[in-house]
């Protein structure tokens, strides 16, 4: 899988993830699959009054929120990658993030820059913000097909599936979009 995410020009976002990294792995598996399990679960019990993708629902509420996030990420893309500021040129404090990408068949380790490192971060929050508001606008779009599909009994199912895999996307984009105002408000100006 590394190996594809590092050659596919379509999936160069996502080289995100693979950066090596132990706070990383919290920020984004861990927290956001609490976070998703915390969410399924209270879906779970409520499931017949949570309105997921009617109108005003769940989904709804956070494409409206995603399409001026998608904007707001490619800005911090672009300024990152553009501004001059010799403390981005700098590796991380702490533990270093490391790149893992392959070429020529070999792999290469490489240890980031802060501006590698958020030029990665909000490419990916890029990437990911477009995929979610798609998968959302399609899931309102096909969403009375679907039903009629399915039988009955297996609605709240399909739906808890839909709800884990979509929040812990979102959950994950939050908090990466997070650690990325962190670092632009905080650890860029430390030495």
């Amino acid at each position: 899988m590394r190996r594809r995410i590092t050659q596919s020009a379509l999936l160069k976002p996502l080289s995100y993830l693979l950066i090596e990294n132990e706070q990383l792995r919290w920020f984004n598996v861990t927290l956001p699959g609490l976070l998703t399990l915390g969410f399924v679960a209270t879906f779970v019990i409520l499931s017949p009054h949570v309105n997921i993708l009617g109108e005003g629902g769940l989904v709804a509420s956070i494409n409206s929120s995603i399409g001026f996030l998608i904007g707001f990420y490619i800005a911090a893309l672009a300024a990152v990658a553009t501004f001059e500021h010799k403390s981005l040129d700098k590796k991380l404090a702490g533990k270093p993030a490391v790149f893992v990408y392959y070429q020529a068949g070999k792999q290469w380790n490489e240890e980031l820059t802060r501006r590698k490192f958020l030029s990665f971060l909000f490419g990916y929050c890029s990437f990911i913000s477009i995929i979610l508001f798609m998968a959302g606008v399609f899931a309102q779009i096909f969403h009375d097909a679907i039903r009629i599909l399915v039988p009955t009994q297996h609605h709240v199912l399909l739906t808890a599936i839909f709800v884990a895999g979509y929040m812990f996307v979102f959950f994950n984009l939050i908090i990466t979009t997070f650690l990325g105002l962190f670092y632009l408000t905080d650890r860029l100006h430390r030495d």
